[in-house]
């Protein structure tokens, strides 16, 4: 399986300049995905896709509590 880059938060802290916008046309979205950035997100969403796989929907809690905090955080949608 691919490795995700490790960035430390030190490195963020003292050289991220914030959120700019730099993906405005088709070409930047081209260019974008040429980059590290767009592999670390490549990796990002197949990992995620593979965490949901054998979970079929509707779900149903085992427990009365599960229960609860399911319905607690679905209030929130």
């Amino acid at each position: 399986m691919a490795e995700l880059r490790q960035v430390s938060l030190d490195y963020l802290r003292t050289t991220a300049e914030g959120p700019i916008l730099h993906i405005k046309t088709e070409e930047d979205v081209d260019t974008w995905k040429t980059t590290q950035s767009w592999r670390d997100y490549a990796i990002f969403l197949r990992r995620l896709t593979d965490s949901v796989v054998g979970y079929y929907l509707p779900w149903r809690p085992e427990t009365l509590s599960e229960a609860r905090s399911t319905s607690t955080l679905m209030a929130r949608f």
